[in-house]
């Protein structure tokens, strides 16, 4: 009898189960409907949340625009992986007085401990585990922000793709919503004034960008994302973490907003992310930590863009089929379907034709890939299908090398044809070194000349020498002063000169700060004079004046700040002086006596062309390299920063 009214009882569950559904699916698109039917094991909290919002018209559309794009959407989790939020978030509670000393040490650390973080993770899908209380409090928030004077203009599809969305990126799933309204609304609040216009975001912008609570912050290797919750509180974090942090404050508040990013950089190493704010339908506009709106890429205009992508919560159909290839293997890059190119809202571009090696290991694949240097190999950024030997690569980034590949099953790249270049009016010119013919070259740095080392320069401009044989410069000789000299290491300042000096006075410019790496003495025969002694005013330098006599081109004295503004070198005897040189402040990429280098060009490959020790600082005097390659300059001796260059006219030209 027992069983008989189990039996009943679990009959009757289902029935109310079966009823539920069916009155909760009759008005659910047959695409949506698709997408809740692949869940393992979560339909019936999805469909409560259809069923909840069947009287309401938009908040309905709403829920099946997050249902039917959520296919693919997950977040890590491991043991690992919670202990080091635990790790963080402990750091966060238990440091009163955080500066960015203290947190870069601790990230430093904690990302050196928790190395290799997601090995053995699990994937936790959005489909199969989000809770039908958490989507429908997520979808009445955002509708009530959305409402407000400043947002109630933006059109429903907006809405939808860039203010409604639970989530970003990968980052754990969180009430973030909640707690930026606590954080923000006062600010917004006291925005509402008489007026009732669209410009109120960008106000709102503005008011937000004051107080921006993470300072930027490098990691050596990459982090998992951070739930949105958690970022306010960070202190430090990647230029990832502020676009994220940007985009859920803007998205809390109901303005549209999103991420932008650059893969790979073109012309160095790393890529880049960004918030993007939208005006409307049309018009978008790139910011940053607390920049002004639209000034994002001022301050970087010597980067080269080779492709931008927009983080989407609708899934892009032009992504699909190479995210669900089976056969081949595809770069991490290309397995996201949330991404659009938006390229050419921020650079020129080109559609490229390329013409395929002939041999089967490139012609029997499916997908080619294209890619760009990033100081110590290729990195993919794009693709193109194969058709029949040739391969279109759309929307790319002009004033660019690049290079088609494809990858083995191990993930390694093979070139699939030779590397191009797209100048900055279209024109593309495929790179293919003649070994057949050479030319005789200076090569005079390893990594271009970068806008840091050119201000470095310009600040060492005015400094001027005096020798004496008095400590207190009595009687002394003015023999110059530091001019400019373009990009080489160093300045030289030749002395006219046969009396004996005991004492060299170097003074730095009145305008410029002169900090300064190196300073080299040369005798009337041409080798380094012996310093046994340096001097200041009232020995205030507190020994930086040490750094210009180390050795180490890294580091540098700030002559602005030694009092008086000069410093005094004692030689170990009165010596005839013929020459100084200075070397300012630098990166170490140029040529640097006594190390040794390394010379490549490329051919289906990297080869080796030659082995040379430098015999002075500034010059690598190299013969017979062929003629219309692609190049690469290695330093065996230190260093790690090397980009890659072709030979135009006897300069060297940086890709």
């Amino acid at each position: 009898m027992h069983k008989i009214k189990l039996i009943i009882i679990a009959i009757g569950i289902n029935a109310c189960i079966n009823i539920y559904s069916m009155h909760a699916t009759e008005r659910i698109p047959n695409d949506v409907m698709k997408i809740i039917q692949s869940s393992n094991t979560n339909k019936e909290e999805l469909l409560r949340v259809l069923d909840y919002f069947k009287d309401d018209s938009e908040k309905f559309k709403a829920a099946c625009f997050l249902i039917k794009n959520m296919y693919g959407k997950y977040y890590y989790d491991s043991n690992k992986i919670q202990d080091f939020y635990k790790t963080v978030t402990e750091f966060i509670n238990n440091t009163p007085n955080k500066n960015n000393k203290i947190c870069q040490k601790f990230y430093d650390d904690c990302i050196d401990s928790y190395n290799y973080i997601l090995d053995g993770c699990d994937k936790i899908y959005d489909l199969d585990n989000i809770k039908a209380d958490y989507l429908i409090s997520e979808i009445n928030t955002a509708f009530e922000s959305w409402k407000n004077s400043w947002s109630h203009h933006i059109s429903f599809s907006l809405f939808c793709e860039y203010v409604l969305p639970y989530r970003i990126g990968e980052e754990p799933l969180s009430n973030w919503r909640s707690k930026y309204h606590t954080l923000y609304s006062k600010v917004a609040n006291n925005l509402q004034g008489m007026q009732d216009n669209k410009f109120h975001k960008l106000g709102l912008y503005n008011e937000l960008c004051k107080n921006i609570p993470l300072s930027l912050y490098i990691p050596k290797q990459p982090v998992i994302d951070f739930s949105l919750e958690m970022l306010p509180d960070l202190f430090m974090g990647s230029c990832k973490s502020i676009a994220y942090l940007n985009v859920a404050q803007l998205r809390a508040l109901g303005i549209p907003a999103t991420v932008d990013y650059i893969p790979q950089w073109a012309n160095r190493s790393m890529g880049h992310s960004w918030g993007v704010i939208f005006m409307n339908d049309s018009t978008s506009i790139p910011f940053g930590r607390g920049e002004q709106l639209g000034i994002h890429f001022n301050a970087r205009p010597e980067r080269k863009i080779p492709k931008v992508f927009r983080e989407t919560f609708k899934n892009n159909e032009y992504m699909s089929e190479i995210t669900d290839e089976s056969d081949e293997f595809i770069p991490e890059l290309f397995k996201n379907r949330n991404i659009i190119d938006v390229t050419n809202v921020y650079t020129s571009t080109s559609n490229v034709e390329v013409n395929l090696f002939a041999k089967n290991s490139v012609r029997s694949r499916k997908w080619i890939f294209l890619c760009v240097f990033d100081n110590e190999d290729w990195v993919p950024i794009w693709f193109g299908k194969n058709e029949n030997g040739k391969v279109i690569f759309s929307n790319v980034g002009r004033g660019v090398a690049y290079l088609p590949v494809i990858y083995d099953k191990d993930g390694q790249y093979i070139s699939a044809s030779n590397p191009f270049i797209i100048s900055n009016n279209g024109i593309v010119k495929e790179i293919v070194a003649n070994i057949n013919e050479t030319q005789d070259v200076l090569l005079k740095r390893k990594y271009n000349y970068t806008p840091r080392v050119d201000l470095a320069h310009k600040q060492i401009i005015g400094g001027s020498f005096y020798l004496s044989n008095n400590i207190n410069f009595e009687d002394s000789l003015f023999v110059g002063s530091i001019q400019d000299y373009g990009i080489n290491a160093y300045c030289s300042l030749p002395i006219d000169n046969k009396r004996l000096f005991k004492y060299v006075k170097y003074c730095s410019s009145l305008d410029n700060m002169s900090q300064t790496a190196e300073l080299f003495f040369y005798d009337n025969k041409g080798e380094l004079i012996n310093i046994i002694n340096t001097h200041s005013f009232k020995n205030d330098t507190k020994g930086q004046e040490n750094a210009m006599f180390d050795g180490n081109v890294l580091t540098s004295c700030n002559m602005s700040r030694i009092t008086g503004k000069w410093i005094i070198v004692e030689f170990e005897k009165e010596t005839a002086v013929s020459e100084i040189r200075v070397i300012p402040s630098t990166d170490g990429n140029f040529i640097e006596k006594d190390d040794k280098y390394e010379l490549y060009y490329w051919d289906d490959g990297w080869r080796l062309l030659l082995e040379k020790v430098a015999d002075d600082y500034g010059y690598l005097e190299i013969e017979q390299i062929p003629l219309g390659g692609l190049f690469l300059l290695h330093d065996v001796t230190k260093g790690t920063e090397e980009r890659i260059f072709t030979i135009e006219d006897g300069d060297q030209i940086w890709w």
